[in-house]
């Protein structure tokens, strides 16, 4: 939580790592547009298609977003003249793209999660306790 505001240090780390992945996201969906005739939107056309997709996935409604997600991208590419049919098929392959590489980036972590549970019952049974993540 709020508990690494007193160190400067991870403060700066955060606001740089989540700036990076943002703007990261950003050039992703723009090269997205490009490949996908929307070349001619600004940058700022992907920055504002992922805030307002930020605010509606913020909504869990469907596994995935599927819905939330394509009715987001309409609505902010609609602010840049984009009609409908461009709007969903460019939200598609980038929710493909971006829920592929979330698997591709979790695939190597499946093989410590047997472990990683056993840690955790561990940590339970030693501390008697339903939460075992409060013993530090």
């Amino acid at each position: 939580g709020l508990s690494i505001l007193p160190d400067l240090r991870r403060v700066v780390a955060v606001v740089v790592l989540t700036v990076g992945v943002g703007g990261g996201s950003a050039l992703a969906l723009f090269l997205c547009f490009r490949a996908t005739g929307l070349g001619s939107l600004p940058l700022m056309a992907s920055g504002t298609t992922l805030a307002v997709v930020m605010v509606a996935v913020s909504i869990p409604l469907t596994p995935g977003f599927v819905g939330n997600f394509q009715i987001a991208f309409r609505a902010a590419l609609a602010l840049y003249a984009v009609g409908d049919a461009d709007a969903i098929a460019v939200s598609v392959i980038y929710h493909v793209m971006a829920i592929g590489i979330a698997i591709l980036m979790g695939l190597p972590v499946l093989g410590g999660l047997g472990e990683a549970f056993r840690l955790f019952e561990e940590r339970r049974a030693e501390t008697g306790s339903r939460d075992a993540m409060t013993k530090h």
